[in-house]
């Protein structure tokens, strides 16, 4: 009885794939890594980098026209990939007062994006994160009327992980504003106003109802509030990306027209949510206020204060700069001058003094020889 030959292949179940390869048949690809110790073809397989990706190092000799290479598994894949260097961003940049105060109007009137305005104005006030910030209800308020009789304070929950409970005290100048738009003068935009409409701020005060201060939109809905959900994080960061190009171009104005603009020292590619608490830290530490004062306000730690968000800015580097040199050099400037030569013309000589040390010429102003170190006070 004669044998059957086995097949030179056999017939794969998706017939878009091809024939299956007989066990044993001779592989026409390799996997490209060099430790590979598998015997697996490769040629339909899909892991594939172009060369220009891969770590030539980590691979087994390549063709020199090869323009793509091929793996057996992902795992193979990663380790013959080249890592791609990404340039670090940095950590955001701080705000001060008066960019602050310009970012407002631009949010307002320019992106027309109020409540952004206000969530950033919020945000700095509570010295909170934009994910806790944007989630504000009414009902964490209390003593905002300004008939009131306690103390206006923000009583922030623990909304996320990294939020700590904790009771923040408000200016009363910002409560009163903050009363003053959700009650009787809402902040107005261009066709557009917070708070929105149909939210009654007021009412849930009166109530101590949970009702949230920034609602996001219903999907699919044209600009239809839910009033159940709160913003997004990224359409805030939306909202100061673009009130940042909308800086971008005022600045380049500005400059062409010799104006000094406020946001001419500032990175505006690095501004964004994480901004804001940056911007109060820096603020309270720029007036020395203490950590401790800091990190209950903030809810953060004094350790994390001092490496995360107390950023050493070029305006706190000049501004200590100018108080340490300016009273030294009025000083300087404020000394009698000890040698004042006489009219050369008058036909009178005049030596100069020399250093009682190394007999050095030197000027009858200087406190010290610059060559010697002697002392002079005595000239």
């Amino acid at each position: 009885m004669v044998a059957k030959q086995k097949p030179l292949c056999r017939k794969a179940k998706d017939p878009k794939r091809g024939p299956l390869r007989v066990q044993g048949s001779k592989v026409k690809l390799q996997c490209a890594w060099k430790n590979c110790k598998g015997h697996c073809d490769v040629k339909n397989k899909s892991f594939i980098l172009p060369i220009k990706k891969v770590n030539l190092s980590a691979c087994r000799a390549l063709r020199s026209h090869c323009k793509t290479v091929r793996f057996c598994s992902s795992r193979h894949l990663q380790k013959c990939q080249n890592p791609e260097v990404k340039e670090k961003r940095g950590g955001r940049e701080p705000l001060t007062a008066g960019q602050t105060q310009r970012f407002f109007p631009t949010l307002v009137q320019s992106c027309h994006r109020p409540w952004a305005a206000v969530l950033m104005v919020l945000q700095i006030a509570l010295g909170e994160r934009a994910d806790a910030a944007r989630q504000a209800c009414a009902s964490w308020f209390v003593n905002l009327a300004p008939d009131s009789s306690g103390m206006p304070t923000c009583n922030i929950p623990r909304v996320n992980r990294k939020t700590q409970q904790r009771a923040v005290p408000l200016d009363r100048s910002f409560a009163k504003l903050l009363w003053q738009w959700m009650t009787t003068d809402p902040l107005v935009g261009l066709d557009c106003q917070w708070p929105f409409d149909g939210q009654d701020l007021q009412g849930a005060f009166d109530s101590g109802e949970d009702k949230l201060l920034f609602p996001g939109r219903t999907l699919g809905g044209k600009n239809k509030r839910n009033w159940s959900k709160p913003i997004t994080e990224r359409a805030y960061l939306e909202a100061l990306q673009e009130a940042c190009k909308v800086l971008t171009r005022e600045r380049k104005a500005d400059r062409e027209n010799g104006v000094d603009h406020p946001c001419e020292n500032l990175d505006l590619g690095k501004v964004g949510t994480y901004s804001m608490k940056k911007t109060i830290v820096t603020l309270l530490k720029t007036l020395q206020v203490s950590t401790c004062i800091v990190s209950a306000i903030t809810g953060t730690s004094g350790r994390t204060l001092d490496d995360i968000y107390d950023v050493p800015t070029l305006e706190r580097q000049r501004a200590a700069m100018k108080n340490v040199i300016s009273p030294l050099v009025d000083g300087i400037s404020a000394e009698p001058d000890h040698f004042s030569p006489k009219n050369l013309s008058s036909g009178v000589s005049v030596t100069p003094p020399c250093c009682p040390a190394c007999q050095q010429s030197i000027d009858a102003s200087w406190r010290l020889c610059p060559n010697c170190g002697q002392r002079l006070l005595c000239l």
